[in-house]
């Protein structure tokens, strides 16, 4: 498999890991959760943070850039209950 270089939208290479990606249907856009690999809590702990980003483009690379304030409000509540919710 090809490595994926993951860009901000400007264009500066983010050292991250891709968790996943999902689209979200109520606004027709693409989103990426990145695992930094910071710990955020205890060192023997296995929780990192998750940053989600909307997908600003694709070419040879990921281009990413934070989602809007109008948007965020749908996205997280598509990540709750169409991504972790049990029903």
């Amino acid at each position: 498999m090809d490595k994926i270089n993951i860009l901000d939208n400007k264009g500066n290479p983010l050292k991250a890991k891709i968790v996943f990606a999902f689209s979200c249907n109520e606004i027709d856009k693409s989103y990426v959760a990145l695992d930094y690999k910071k710990r955020v809590f205890d060192p023997n702990c296995t929780y990192n943070n998750l940053d989600i980003f909307e997908i600003a483009g694709e070419a040879n690379s990921l281009y990413l850039a934070n989602i809007s304030d109008s948007d965020w409000n749908i996205v997280k509540d598509y990540i709750q209950n169409q991504i972790f919710s049990n029903s």
